[in-house]
């Protein structure tokens, strides 16, 4: 994940219904233990941004965030 990419959250609900939420990757810090974290700005004006582990290098990241588009 690099800074400019578009990704896309997929949020499952237990009444079935799926909303996909996109984003774009605005900042970019290092955590205690050498691993980057991403804040991701949502283009759905209800969410605030939020930080992530790059889903491609973690285990521990979230299993619905995609990266949709490289800059």
């Amino acid at each position: 994940m690099k800074l400019g990419d578009l990704v896309k959250f997929v949020e499952h609900h237990q009444d079935g219904k799926t909303d996909r939420i996109l984003g774009i990757v605005i900042d970019k810090m290092i955590c205690h233990d050498e691993k980057s974290l991403f804040r991701i700005k949502w283009f759905n004006k209800k969410e605030n941004d939020t930080w992530h582990i790059n889903p491609i290098e973690s285990e521990q990241a979230a299993k619905d965030l995609f990266i949709i588009s490289e800059i």
